[in-house]
């Protein structure tokens, strides 16, 4: 089968596309037919970091997708997912899912409905589970005020929608007044430019206003004292991913000992290995009934043999958004499948339905209490009416 695949030979990196074996089947696990899957900024982060690694084990890289279940082990109760159009997560160290064929615990899939198209059914789970891990550390330290340091990521767009949903007023900090512009799209009420004259001045006095405890920064970005300082005295800043990079600049002792402030990091990755099998299907339940909020937008989607212009691409302009590898229409073949497939169609942004957000989230609200999202044992779903 084909994989794009990471190794370092004689001291260069290699990232290509290959012919690699097919993953053997292990006890509950299904061998998935990938159709696409996502570019994320912990797959980059890993290629910078390998690049200043002596050594490098040759890996798979990606995180989630989705396709068609071809096969399950025979030993196990899997066999149920043959035939079934998937999304899944994948966050094993070494075989990821850019790849023709996926090896994939059953326990981590879920079956699309017919009126999910592969495309969104692709970017379905990695961010918005760190959205629910998010809201897990927000309900549990009793924040009702946050900022978030990179509002215009991926996750910061989920975040900006989700905390309406969960009744938490969100602080958005954005780099340039055209990401400003496009967040007002998402009805944010609170939006500072970082790169203006009179940022820290603004910020203080919203922060003055509303009383936040709480700031979360993502992947990749640099969060300094003026927005440490401020938070409220016994706050804590929350550095939310699998492989950040970013720095914390300039941050005074006497923040941390005098006003009690804290830093600390979580991870989707552990946080999700942490779930036992009925909390995955909880929060699974949760995705698949708030997928219209939990949505990722689209870039573009690239074939996988342009995985060097994907790369590109998505470091020059895909912030905010998501790009696909397509594996369709590849040559290896495992086994047939016959299987009900509905036609996948590009996103367009679509500005009626970011307004009708506010409506939706007040229907959902009269059929979930955002207190039961959190704490971690109010996961267990009783009645599948309750999130319908």
């Amino acid at each position: 089968m084909k994989a794009i695949t990471l190794d370092k030979e004689e001291g260069k990196l290699s990232l290509k596309l290959q012919d690699v074996q097919i993953p053997i089947l292990k006890p509950g696990q299904v061998l998935i037919k990938v159709e696409y899957s996502p570019i994320h900024s912990l797959d980059l982060n890993y290629i910078e970091n390998a690049l200043n690694c002596q050594t490098c084990t040759p890996k798979i890289l990606g995180r989630e997708g989705s396709g068609v279940v071809v096969r399950s082990h025979p030993l196990s109760k899997s066999w149920r997912l043959e035939g079934k159009r998937v999304s899944f997560i994948k966050l094993d160290e070494n075989e990821g899912t850019w790849a023709e064929y996926v090896v994939c615990n059953s326990k981590d899939c879920i079956i699309l409905n017919n009126d999910l198209s592969f495309i969104s059914g692709s970017s379905m789970m990695y961010n918005p589970l760190a959205v629910l891990m998010v809201t897990e550390q927000i309900k549990k330290h009793n924040h009702t005020c946050i900022i978030q340091a990179n509002s215009f990521s991926v996750l910061g767009k989920m975040m900006i929608n989700w905390s309406r949903f969960i009744d938490v007023i969100c602080i958005n900090i954005v780099d340039s007044d055209a990401e400003k512009k496009i967040l007002k799209k998402y009805k944010a009420d609170y939006i500072v430019n970082k790169n203006k004259d009179n940022f820290s001045t603004k910020l203080r006095k919203i922060c003055k206003s509303l009383h936040p405890t709480c700031v979360l920064q993502y992947e990749n970005e640099e969060v300094d004292n003026e927005i440490f300082d401020a938070l409220e005295i016994g706050g804590e800043m929350v550095i939310v991913g699998d492989s950040p990079r970013g720095k914390i600049n300039g941050i005074p002792a006497d923040n941390m000992i005098i006003n009690q402030k804290k830093i600390r990091g979580i991870s989707t990755k552990i946080w999700y290995g942490e779930l036992n099998r009925q909390e995955r299907r909880s929060c699974f339940k949760i995705l698949e009934n708030f997928r219209l909020i939990l949505r990722t937008d689209l870039s573009e989607i690239f074939s996988a043999s342009q995985l060097e212009i994907a790369i590109n691409s998505f470091k020059s302009y895909g912030k905010g958004e998501a790009s696909l590898f397509s594996f369709k229409g590849l040559s290896a073949q495992v086994s047939e499948s016959t299987y009900e497939d509905s036609e996948d169609s590009e996103y367009e942004e679509d500005d009626d339905f970011l307004f009708s957000l506010e409506k939706l989230i007040r229907l959902y609200r009269l059929k979930l209490s955002p207190d039961k999202l959190v704490p971690r044992e109010s996961f267990h779903i009783k009645n599948n009416s309750d999130y319908i």
